[in-house]
């Protein structure tokens, strides 16, 4: 073995060309200190060696070693696929020039994550500071069941600052959900790990290179620099006796921007997670989202105001007027609506009519420009009116409709064409003065000859209050402070159901913000389904669905709400003694976040210095 190589690799001064040679009389100094290695894999392996002393074995790696476990740097999942304890923490610090600002900007994120599978037991810290403009420190240590969180936040775009230390609980949750939730609001899970800068390979020729070894734990760094263009690199990456990434730093300058950044790995008895239980107790947060509304569709004709056959949107859609047709389903020529689909023929019907089929909702109460349609919860809660406020029905009206059974309205007596043809029709005096006569339509009977004389009929009929009655339940729907609906997909944390009750409050008619100041009118344990009052006068009901049967709060479950008369409705945590919503167990809350990074250049081009032409 060579022995120049022997003590370059030993001692491990390795550098570029740029750095010199030593001379022949310091080399032979050196040998006469080596010991040798007599694992031939080592860089100092020596044939002649005598005695094998443990550690003493030096396996340098490559730049491109170091640089490929830099950027194939893991994620918290592939570490504790690795080891079930295991840990990161990364430093971003920079000073940046703001153009849309106008000033240099001090700027600080923080990224800290350590979990212990072993021990059920996890930590999670984020920071984000931005000069006085906003600084937020969160973090979440969960041990087992118990959650503690602490939050400080503070600045002029943090709305409330404030300081939090509490504590809640996870009954059945695993703490990677913790994790993974507290990290996808981190200030950097949107940083993007695309940067292909590191390839050694386009490493500018007068980068300077070292490469130092660190016998007591058999770590090797290696240190990279560049200087060009009034810019700076400095690059530290530190591998393990295993040649994996145990931490790197570099540091980036251009003279107007500068940004470090430290990312350092923690294995085995490097983590450590505590928690507090004698803080005091927050609820958890739940959430709950309104059903998606999935309609019943049909096949409507606009025109007639009624409901096809039509079993699908393609059948719907193939209806075509046609004039004297000779069709291969008919014996003689046919004038009419037909389906191509379906080779169904209507015959007579006018090509007003056919063209007016659509694939739409069942029931919809949507009005038009020519006509309103209203929905009264009368006993008759499935029948469609078309209105016609101010408007004209008359019983076979239209000329063009001779013979036919039915209604035709228009929207004012003085018009000429008629609006469209009902089967059945009322009409209605207005109470109020200032708001006309209105005669109501409908199809939903069917059609008969006897419902020549149905305009004195009472099968519609208003709401017993009117029009205010709709201005209340709006109010009402304003007032609710929870909804109807099914706890969050991005339920963190999970309780027992028989931990909560529901309560309806009177809040003096107003939105307020804390619902502590209202009355409290009925409760009842949100299992139980029913509400009542103290003095038993007032009942509500009320049903909680565990559909997944676990007895948790968990995500999926579903609260309907029977009525709320008018009442606020929350959630109250009785091991906390807090309503759900006042729960200090939520990430931060940083309005205009997404715009501010939008001013300023975080890491980016940073990494990059101009490349040259040569």
């Amino acid at each position: 073995m060579n022995k120049t190589i022997v003590v370059l690799a030993s001692l491990l001064i390795v550098t570029t060309p740029l750095a010199g040679c030593l001379d022949e009389a310091t080399l032979e100094e050196l040998i006469d200190d080596i010991v040798g290695c007599m694992d031939s894999e080592a860089q100092n392996y020596d044939e002649n060696a005598t005695t094998e002393l443990v550690g003493n074995c030096i396996y340098a790696a490559s730049m491109t070693q170091f640089m490929e476990a830099m950027d194939e740097q893991m994620s918290i999942d592939d570490m504790l696929n690795e080891t079930p304890r295991a840990g990161y923490s990364t430093i971003i610090s920079m000073n940046q020039f703001s153009e849309e600002m106008n000033q240099q900007m001090d700027i600080l994120m923080e990224e800290h994550v350590m979990v212990d599978l072993a021990n059920n037991s996890a930590m999670v810290r984020t920071v984000l500071s931005v000069d006085l403009i906003m600084s937020v420190d969160y973090q979440v240590i969960q041990v087992g069941e118990v959650v503690n969180i602490h939050a400080i936040m503070s600045g002029m775009m943090i709305e409330e600052p404030e300081t939090v230390s509490v504590q809640t609980r996870d009954s059945e949750g695993s703490v990677m959900d913790m994790v993974h939730s507290v990290l996808s609001g981190s200030p950097m899970s949107d940083d993007s790990d695309d940067d292909d800068s590191d390839d050694d390979s386009d490493m500018p020729e007068n980068m300077s290179a070292s490469f130092t070894y660190d016998s007591t734990d058999d770590s090797q760094t290696m240190h990279l620099t560049l200087a060009e263009n009034n810019s700076s690199i400095s690059l530290t990456v530190t591998l393990d006796e295993n040649k994996e990434l145990m931490s790197y730093q570099m540091d980036v300058d251009d003279g107007t921007n500068s940004t470090s950044t430290i990312y350092t790995v923690m294995w085995g008895d490097a983590v450590v997670i505590e928690v507090d239980t004698t803080l005091p107790k927050t609820s958890i947060p739940i959430w709950l989202v309104a059903e998606e509304y999935e309609p019943e569709m049909a096949c409507g004709n606009l025109y007639g105001g009624y409901f096809s056959d039509d079993v699908n949107e393609d059948s719907c859609n193939s209806w075509m007027y046609l004039e004297d047709y000779d069709s291969p389903h008919s014996d003689e020529p046919f004038t009419g609506c037909y389906n191509s689909y379906t080779h169904v023929q209507l015959e007579g019907m006018s090509e007003d009519e056919c063209d007016s089929y659509e694939w739409t909702e069942l029931h919809y109460d949507e009005p038009n420009d020519d006509q309103d349609d209203d929905h009264h919860d009368d006993g008759n809660h499935d029948i469609d009116w078309n209105s016609y406020y101010g408007g004209y029905c008359e019983w076979e009206g239209n000329p063009d409709d001779v013979g036919e059974e039915r209604w035709s309205c228009k929207d004012d007596a003085s018009l000429s064409d008629w609006d469209n043809w009902w089967y059945y029709c009322e009409y209605h005096d207005s109470d109020h003065d200032d708001e006309p006569s209105t005669w109501h339509c409908t199809d939903d009977f069917g059609q008969s000859e006897d419902f020549e004389h149905s305009a004195d009929g009472d099968e519609w009929s208003e709401p017993d209050d009117g029009e205010d009655d709709d201005e209340d339940d709006d109010d009402n729907d304003n007032l609710a402070s929870i909804e109807s609906g099914t706890v969050a997909d991005n339920m963190t944390y999970t309780a027992p159901i028989s931990d909560f009750e529901l309560r309806f409050l009177d809040c003096g008619g107003e939105d307020i913000d804390d619902l502590n100041d209202c009355a409290v009118m009925a409760s009842g344990p949100l299992a139980l389904g029913t509400a009542n009052s103290s003095d038993g006068f007032l009942q509500m009901t009320f049903t909680y669905d565990d559909v997944d049967t676990d007895g948790m709060i968990s995500a999926g479950d579903t609260l309907s709400l029977n009525d709320t008369m008018g009442l606020h409705v929350g959630i109250y945590d009785l091991w906390a003694s807090e309503y759900t919503n006042d729960s200090k167990a939520v990430g931060p809350s940083l309005p205009g976040f997404g715009s501010l990074l939008a001013t300023i250049s975080l890491l980016g081009a940073a990494f990059l210095l101009p490349r040259r032409d040569d």
